[in-house]
């Protein structure tokens, strides 16, 4: 049969017989493909690294019949980002990225999710980014991408934002409402705006995002869960 090359990232992977892995990856078309990688855990296979998680690479495999499980063939690492795994945070989020894209991808072919997850990578990996603002821009994109993207023109009950009023997050509507008790203002709004639409290096120069980001941290969290 013949081989297929392309750029594909590593969702998950599964140890197999003595040697072999199962790896599920997302190409940069945006299919998913399950691969077996033979001897890749023996300790002078020259696929090891490129079967790893957080890494972007070149792979050639072999499509397997009938659907089956591919073979690889050959793996070049274009990209490896490991400078964030000494902090728990950008490793945790790093996971659950993983799993969520795994999850929505099982009917769904985007290439705007390996998108997503090439430049989460780059920016776990540098030092000063902070957490919370890169947590709150790639659940915004993968929302986004989703078709569940919150509703930012205007308050759930259907008014219109205004620069005095604050608000409560509305997980049911997926959005907010003006409300005595909210804390979120306007500042806040703008930051979800921003995050859903603009790309992360624009998000980082709004001032004050690692504060917003890590005030909405809870209320995107438990609506991201909620839906996917």
């Amino acid at each position: 049969m013949q081989a297929e090359n392309i750029r594909a990232i590593v969702l998950t992977r599964t140890n197999y017989a003595e040697a072999d892995k199962i790896i599920t990856s997302l190409t940069s078309q945006g299919k998913k493909v399950s691969i077996i990688a033979k001897g890749v855990r023996k300790p002078k296979s020259k696929l090891v690294a490129a079967t790893e998680l957080f890494c972007v690479s070149d792979i050639c495999f072999i499509a397997g019949r009938n659907s089956g499980l591919a073979t690889l063939t050959s793996a070049r690492i274009v990209s490896q980002h490991t400078q964030f795994l000494n902090n728990l945070d950008k490793v945790t989020l790093a996971y659950e990225v993983l799993k969520t894209v795994h999850r929505h991808t099982e009917d769904t072919d985007s290439a705007r999710y390996f998108a997503i997850l090439e430049q989460l990578f780059v920016a776990l990996d540098e030092p000063l980014n902070d957490v919370n603002t890169i947590r709150v821009w790639v659940w915004m994109q993968l929302l986004q991408e989703s078709g569940h993207r919150l509703q930012l023109r205007e308050q759930t009950s259907g008014a219109v934002f205004t620069d005095t009023a604050m608000y409560a997050f509305d997980a049911e509507n997926g959005g907010f409402v003006a409300s005595n008790g909210g804390i979120y203002g306007p500042h806040h709004i703008k930051l979800l705006r921003i995050a859903q639409m603009q790309s992360l290096a624009v998000l980082q120069r709004v001032h004050e995002a690692p504060t917003y980001a890590y005030e909405l941290t809870p209320v995107i969290k438990q609506f991201v869960e909620s839906t996917y």
